[in-house]
This record gives structure tokens, C-alpha cells and sequence, in this order.
């Protein structure tokens, strides 16, 4: 039961760095990589509030057109 996992302290996890938010400003379309944007980092799991929940995501995606 996933109830009765414990959670880890952190998770590796594809981010958007604030840095990068205007990195495609001024490029045409077909010149937008989003593999530049995206960085693997070592995130840690923050404090739960009484009214979050942990969810168990199965799949996820980037749009390329919001990029």
C-alpha cells in the first residue's frame, strides 16, 4: 500500500531555473530547444501543510509550444 512507503529526503527531478526564463525571447520558433532550458537536479521534498497531500505521479510532460 503506498500509504506505508516512506518518502525519501529528496528526488531527482527535470526543473526550470528562473535564470533561463528569458533565454528564448527574440528566436524564432523552429530555433526553441527546450532541451536547453531543462536541468536534473537533486530537489528535496518540502514540509507537507495540513491541507497538502503527497500525489504518486505516474507520467508528465513539457509541452514544446509553452517553452
Amino acid at each position: 500500500m503506498l500509504a506505508r512507503v516512506s518518502l525519501p529526503s529528496s528526488y531527482r527531478a527535470a526543473v526550470l531555473e528562473k535564470k533561463d526564463e528569458d533565454m528564448f525571447v527574440g528566436l524564432q520558433t523552429s530555433e526553441k530547444d527546450p532541451r536547453k532550458s531543462l536541468r536534473i537536479r537533486e530537489v528535496p521534498i518540502p514540509e507537507l501543510a495540513p491541507d497538502e497531500v503527497i500525489v504518486a505521479v505516474m507520467a508528465s510532460s513539457t509541452n514544446f509550444n509553452t517553452v
